[in-house]
């Protein structure tokens, strides 16, 4: 049977949560950081439509989305939804159900007081968007919001965090026993863990 010392152990026990702590630390901002980058990155494909889309309005170019009805409930692609310069919608290609899906007021109003507004917009429970709305303002004025559905990207995030959870939970093991290993080694106040 192997016996330590209340110092002995006393000390394991401090140096694996210090370990202990700075895993999670680094696990947590590694998972912070790819949540972070996976849900910034659907932005972009969204920002470049809602400024293609902009610029061609403001140049009084007519609109004309010319996009298949998509039902966001279903579907992962792209929508955009054009509104006049009162928060009126003018025209789009969403639907959700038997109606046209209309965002919260206060995006607009941000995006009016920015010149554009990013936000995760959730119409109905558990049926999120990433959104890209864009303001502009020349010979026509009004908004355009793109939007797309966040189930691939959240599902991608839940599988990562998943892992680095399971990573996290053995590199909490695997230094517990490398230390349990290393204390037969120890020596302090003349003690050796010895069998007895």
């Amino acid at each position: 049977m192997i016996r330590f010392s209340k110092q002995t152990m006393g000390l394991l026990f401090r140096v694996w949560i210090l370990i202990a702590i700075s895993l999670t630390i680094v696990c947590g901002m590694v998972y912070v950081s790819i949540q972070q980058l996976n849900r910034l990155s659907i932005n972009e494909t969204l920002s470049q439509i809602a400024y293609d889309v902009a610029n061609s309005l403001q140049n009084n170019q007519e609109s004309n989305l010319s996009l298949p009805v998509i039902e966001i409930q279903k579907s992962l692609s792209p929508f955009v939804i054009l509104f006049d310069s009162n928060n009126q919608p003018l025209q789009t290609n969403a639907k959700l159900g038997e109606s046209k899906p209309l965002p919260p007021v206060e995006i607009l109003d941000f995006a009016k007081k920015f010149g554009e507004s990013r936000v995760t917009w959730q119409p109905i429970k558990g049926l999120r968007f990433a959104t890209v709305t864009v303001y502009f303002n020349n010979i026509k004025t009004g908004f355009v919001l793109v939007g797309r559905s966040l189930f691939e990207v959240e599902n991608r995030i839940n599988k990562i965090g998943r892992l680095l959870l399971s990573i996290w939970l053995f590199s909490l093991l695997i230094t517990f026993l490398t230390l349990f290993l290393l204390s037969f080694h120890y020596k302090g106040n003349g003690e050796e863990p010895l069998s007895s």
